[in-house]
């Protein structure tokens, strides 16, 4: 299992690196989680290489780009013998009507829906800049809009109470994130608006 990009510090692999990695491999299985991928600009889909090898599978989230994330629905992209597997040990009713009913309106009307990312990218150098400016905090490097913030000398948990109830924003605790030690937290690019209040929340903390 590959998430690519990676959460939550957002590292990516290319598409030459994975189709290396799974020639080099034949024999192996690989899942590729892109539920992050249109976050950004720096890495390609490696849905196109699914008629080259067998052995690839891609999860795709709507969760996350049409901001449905209550829902908790996706799709999985792969050859016709791995789809046919997978749905003889899919779980019955694995996916509730509402939404069915929201796929379905968002596959029906995707060049409509469809997700503005030069906007958001634009945020994000801004976003990123800003945030290299703080002091007490290591910004880690990144290809998406989010990114992995540690705290060199303040808690987490406490910053993220701060921010709620002096600010009403909600960051992501990443702390208890598995191999990480030390305090972090993970910070996404909003509208500008939000971006400079969640600065400005920050500078008062730290």
């Amino acid at each position: 299992f590959i998430c690519n990009p990676n959460n939550p510090d957002g590292a990516a692999f290319s598409k030459n690196e994975l189709e290396l990695l799974f020639q080099q491999k034949p024999e192996t299985i690989f899942v590729i989680d892109e539920a992050y991928i249109e976050f950004t600009n720096s890495i390609e889909s490696i849905v196109p290489l699914i008629k080259k090898h067998i052995n690839l599978i891609v999860v795709r989230s709507l969760t996350k780009t049409f901001t449905i994330p209550g829902l908790r629905l996706g799709y999985i992209v792969s050859d016709y013998l791995n789809i046919s597997r997978l749905l003889s040990l899919k779980m019955p009713w694995s996916v509730n009507v509402l939404a069915i009913k929201a796929g379905e309106f968002i596959f029906n009307n995707y060049e409509t829906l469809q997700f503005n990312a030069s906007q958001l990218i634009e945020e994000t150098t801004i976003f990123k800049k800003q945030l290299s400016q703080l002091n007490g905090v290591k910004v880690y490097k990144s290809n998406t809009s989010y990114f992995l913030v540690q705290l060199l000398d303040k808690s987490a948990k406490e910053l993220k109470e701060h921010l709620i109830v002096k600010h009403q924003i909600l960051i992501r605790d990443a702390t208890n994130f598995k191999g990480l030690k030390g305090e972090y937290i993970r910070l996404s690019t909003q509208s500008k608006e939000a971006n400079n209040a969640l600065i400005q929340g920050l500078k008062e903390w730290i």
